[in-house]
């Protein structure tokens, strides 16, 4: 089969389920790059495993401390406050961290301790996810870094306002930002937070993606995290790694990395980073088709959670023992999961995994049938990210509801809703998601009657396959057109269109559509044939 048989994203229309992906405690399994962050207490746990716990979280999302010396300031009502709010701040109570830090910027404080106290306090509310107080934070830092000429505090604003820009979708500005702190951490010699900043980029080029770009960024932090000894920030790199060769399908090579980021949590007895490495070697093993043993992988990891009560952990091995069962078609186990999993999340208030699960919930309720539970679930997944600000999902989330809508006979919800899909994607620039949405709108113009509006979101999908080289895209396409021009009756276009299709169809192998397509040829050649009957007896009676 010749090469460029490979489907694009657009070329996969209808019916595809949306997958996520979550970072655990700095693995990455799945196709979103999506950061975790843990807001509950382990009230079982000693202070300094949650405080470990704590920091892998703020390694795995990438954001860099900055304390500038407050553990010594001599300002003895700022100390008190500071030290309060930092010890919340380590255990990960950053609902509570937040209201003394900004206590203590209401005292008659020094301009270097006011950058200190804004970094971690904008710390706080990017790792609850309130990105735009976050960017408040880190941009009154950045004022007062400025005025004392202090290139670490710049580099640790900068470098979190990166991280903050990533988590909304803007790459370009993400990257930077990371780019500007990656200089001067080099310039100073500041080899931890270099590292932490190349890990960044290396993040940025996942999501692009570029993977090579990605791989030589990673390793790079993975070397200097080996050379200063810090194991957190090795498991954080070996699992991004592991993340890149498993989507890429390079299966073996993606083992290797996730067991050695295994054997580091075993030897240092980091429990819970040993979970999420099980449960990322089981998503390889699910990957390869061995889903008993991907299960069994699943259900270590399960165990330890429950045992140490990781609960965002728990929540989230639940979610891919549910993917599991979905792929072996067990649907009351997957469904079960799900549910287990979005209760737990949402306990938690973790929005993202709540959504997550509801998406999954989703997709089973459709499968099932149950269109008006598929309906509901999809929707409280789409005001989650709506409050996230996750415009991507939420876009992928109309495109499901869109089809929820039409299936239901309800053309007016499903137009509307593909067009707000539409307009999300055309916003944050995705040209396959806005094709997408093309496609998916023609066809509710054809139910309603409209073929001429059906035609011109036909042509605009055509123009944008071709433009981006997708050939399965641009035959599918120049099917559906050829369907409306039969439905219009001028069959002689329709079989030049379809005829087109079948040549792309049989030159990138696509040997079922092929077969489709030569079918409804014929069915049209049928149709033109007592026409040209009529002509020959016409011209017969001429002469």
């Amino acid at each position: 089969m010749p090469k460029n048989n490979k489907r694009s994203k657009i070329s996969e229309f209808l019916n595809k389920k949306i997958r996520f992906g979550l970072i655990i405690l700095g693995g990455a399994v799945g196709v979103f790059v999506i950061y975790l962050v843990l807001t509950h207490l382990f009230p079982s746990r000693s202070e300094q495993a949650t405080k470990r716990i704590k920091e892998a979280e703020r390694v795995s999302a990438g954001v860099t401390d900055y304390l500038n010396g407050l553990t010594q300031t001599q300002n003895v009502q700022l100390k008190k406050l500071f030290e309060k709010a930092f010890s919340l701040y380590e255990i990960g109570n950053y609902p509570e961290a937040i209201y003394p830090f900004n206590l203590s910027l209401q005292l008659r404080t020094e301009d270097d301790e006011r950058v200190a106290v804004l970094i971690l306090s904008g710390n706080c509310f990017l790792l609850l996810g309130n990105l735009k107080e976050a960017e408040v934070q880190y941009r009154r830092a950045l004022i007062f870094a400025e005025r004392v000429e202090d290139e670490d505090a710049r580099s640790a604003a900068w470098g979190n306002l990166g991280v903050t820009y990533l988590r909304v979708g803007n790459l370009d500005s993400a990257e930077s930002f990371h780019q500007k702190a990656l200089n001067v951490y080099r310039k100073t010699g500041s080899q931890k937070e270099e590292a932490i900043q190349l890990g960044n980029l290396g993040v940025i080029s996942q999501n692009k993606p570029d993977f090579d770009g990605a791989i030589s960024y990673h390793q790079e932090a993975l070397k200097i995290f080996k050379e200063i000894g810090y194991p957190l920030g090795q498991i954080n790199q070996l699992t991004h790694l592991g993340w890149i060769f498993r989507t890429r399908q390079n299966f073996d090579t993606s083992l290797v990395y996730y067991q050695e980021a295994l054997e580091i949590t075993r030897r240092i007895g980091f429990t819970e980073g040993e979970a999420s490495q099980l449960s990322n070697i089981g998503l390889v093993y699910h990957n390869k088709g061995y889903t008993d043993m991907a299960l069994d992988y699943y259900q270590q990891a399960l165990d330890i959670d429950k045992k140490t009560g990781v609960k965002m952990g728990e929540a989230q091995d639940l979610l891919t023992m549910g993917w599991v069962y979905e792929q072996k078609g067990n649907l009351d186990e997957a469904l079960k999961r799900y549910k287990s999993s979005a209760k737990i999340n949402r306990k938690i208030g973790f929005k993202r995994g709540e959504a997550i699960a509801l998406s999954s919930m989703g997709t089973i309720y459709q499968q099932q049938g149950n269109l008006d539970e598929a309906l509901n679930s999809f929707t409280e997944a789409l005001v989650l990210h709506g409050e996230m600000r996750n415009k991507k999902a939420e876009a992928n989330l109309l495109h499901m509801i869109g089809l929820i809508h039409r299936t239901k006979g309800e053309l007016d919800s499903a137009l509307h809703t593909h067009q707000e899909a539409m307009r999300i994607y055309r916003e944050i620039g995705d040209v396959e998601g806005e094709a997408r949405e093309l496609s998916s709108i023609g066809p509710i113009y054809g139910d309603l009657g409209n073929l001429e509006e059906a035609l011109k979101y036909y042509q605009e999908v055509l123009k944008i396959t071709r433009d981006i080289k997708d050939r399965y895209g641009e035959a599918t396409t120049l099917s559906n057109i050829a369907f409306v021009h039969v439905t219009r009756g001028d069959s002689k276009e329709a079989l030049k269109l379809a005829k087109e299709a079948l040549k792309i169809f049989q030159e990138i192998g696509a040997e079922k559509e092929a077969a489709t397509v030569a079918e409804n040829i014929k069915k049209v050649e049928e149709m033109l044939k007592p026409t040209e009957k009529n002509k020959t007896e016409e011209m017969k009676n001429d002469g």
